[in-house]
């Protein structure tokens, strides 16, 4: 892992590795993650990835809508 610090909450930010395989890309690239522009802003692979999967609606993008985590926690938050 390349640690690139901690968000807000304390949780780490990273790049992820097994081997010679990009885990954060091979998440991102099948739907199921979002790249973050805050979190890594220079990161152009995963901001392809993204929109390719979008494109091809896979993982969280094949639903109708899809919301990202920290828009959702910001809703769920103001129904409390």
């Amino acid at each position: 892992m390349e640690n690139k610090g901690k968000d807000r909450y304390g949780r780490l930010i990273g790049k992820v590795y097994t081997g010679e395989t990009y885990i954060n890309l091979e998440m991102v690239k099948r739907g199921h993650a979002h790249w973050y522009k805050k979190y890594a802003p220079k990161d152009k692979d995963l901001q392809q990835a993204e929109a390719k999967a979008k494109k091809a609606k896979r993982g969280v993008w094949s639903r109708p809508n899809p919301i990202k985590p920290s828009e959702w926690r910001k809703k769920k938050s103001k129904q409390n």
